[in-house]
């Protein structure tokens, strides 16, 4: 099983905001993170907050998406 974390809520905006300018849209965020149905949606729980836990595969997803270095994205997160 992937290691979950729960990320900073103030970085998880940052991060979120960053990833989503670079791909154009939640949606197709949602597609390159691996959401199949409603990408969107799944998206904007983990952006919101309302899903508090990531796992690292999409961590690392969203650090070559953004260009932050997965090292200073887990330095804003919590393992739970």
């Amino acid at each position: 099983m992937d290691r979950r974390y729960r990320l900073n809520p103030d970085f998880r905006e940052k991060l979120f905001r960053i990833a989503t300018e670079k791909e154009g849209s939640d949606a197709q965020l949602g597609k390159r993170l691996g959401y199949q149905s409603a990408p969107g949606r799944r998206l904007r729980e983990l952006r919101d907050g309302n899903t508090k836990t990531i796992d690292h595969a999409k961590l690392e997803r969203l650090s070559e998406i953004t260009g932050i270095p997965i090292k200073d994205i887990l330095e804003h997160c919590e393992e739970v």
